[in-house]
């Protein structure tokens, strides 16, 4: 999935009021013929998609912005800081 960019469109007044119709909508008025629900998850295989994030190139992208990053320094660990590279 994308992030959202800075050059993001704005919503127009008509997709802002069709929103608001939906949002408002009960959920028993809302026609899901069209995709049924799946009740046989037998064949479903978890984490397909799952793709983790490289922690080391995640730190050190941290320490080349100057930001302060969760557990940077440390290795994440709370132990003896890492040194710089």
């Amino acid at each position: 999935m994308k992030k959202a960019s800075s050059k993001a469109r704005k919503l127009t007044d008509k997709q802002k009021a069709e929103l608001k119709a939906l949002e408002e909508l009960p959920d028993d008025q809302i026609d899901t013929s069209d995709i049924p629900e799946v009740r046989d998850w037998s064949g479903a295989k978890r984490g397909l998609f799952f793709r983790p994030v490289d922690q080391k190139d995640h730190l050190d992208a941290g320490r080349r912005r100057g930001e302060l990053v969760q557990g940077a320094g440390t290795g994440g660990s709370g132990g003896k800081p890492v040194s710089p590279r």
